[in-house]
């Protein structure tokens, strides 16, 4: 009796040894489907949105394709692998040549090392920005609160420096670009970030990938912070 119970656990371990392999490599295979699937969709989304705005759809670029991306603090974020833009739509509005897409990223000592976002790109020569970035208070991520140049700028507007922090070093370029109407027009803005340098200006939530619906509010808002910083 104890024979035929040593035989049956050793053919159920050899089973296990054969079976669990097999178990794992069809998870990770439906998981891969699954991120396929998921990618193709979401392709399809900005292909779809692309031809419902006039937009063109360009697909995937290095970050290289930004010239000056190295100065932006959301493309320097991460361990400098893998920095990928992803379904890159262009078009223009008001004048203003503007892109959304999503941007990929990886962090190396983060539970989650894959960080992908949305992002709106506005370029355009009546830009003429300092480097800065401003940042709702309640996720500053990006950078550290000693930074924020809200106090050295002389701000009065509580309403404005309770929900911002402005990072910067060109202390007297930025101060100049906030004027009122800048400032009236960010106290009433959802959680958005804004980095601006040169002539471009980058806009996003932070971690959030948008969806489809969202697209055409996010460009919009993008264009709108534009021509207020606009020459």
């Amino acid at each position: 009796m104890l024979e035929k119970i040593e035989i049956i656990r050793f053919i159920f371990s050899i089973a296990a040894m054969l079976v669990l392999p097999i178990i794992i490599i069809g998870a990770l295979i439906f998981i891969l489907r699954g991120f396929v699937i998921a990618g193709k969709e979401r392709s399809e989304a900005f292909r779809k949105f692309a031809q419902e705005a006039g937009f063109s759809y360009s697909g995937s670029h290095e970050i290289s394709a930004i010239k000056g991306a190295e100065y932006f603090r959301l493309f320097n974020l991460g361990s400098g692998y893998g920095r990928q833009i992803e379904n890159s739509v262009d078009g223009i509005i008001n004048n203003f040549q503007a892109s959304i897409f999503d941007y990929t990223f990886y962090v190396t000592f983060s539970f989650k090392k894959i960080r992908r976002q949305t992002v709106v790109l506005i370029h355009s020569s009546r830009l003429n920005l300092p480097l800065f970035s401003i940042q709702p208070k309640s996720k500053w991520i990006l950078s550290n609160s000693g930074n924020n140049l809200i106090e050295r700028m002389g701000l009065s507007d509580k309403t404005f420096s309770d929900k911002y922090l402005i990072i910067g070093q060109d202390l007297q370029h930025i101060k100049h670009i906030f004027n009122h109407q800048v400032i009236s027009y960010f106290k009433t803005t959802e959680d958005f970030v804004v980095e601006g340098g040169g002539n471009r200006i980058l806009l996003y939530r932070d971690g959030m990938m948008a969806s489809p619906n969202q697209f055409p509010g996010m460009i919009q808002e993008g264009v709108k912070i534009a021509q207020l910083f606009a020459n």
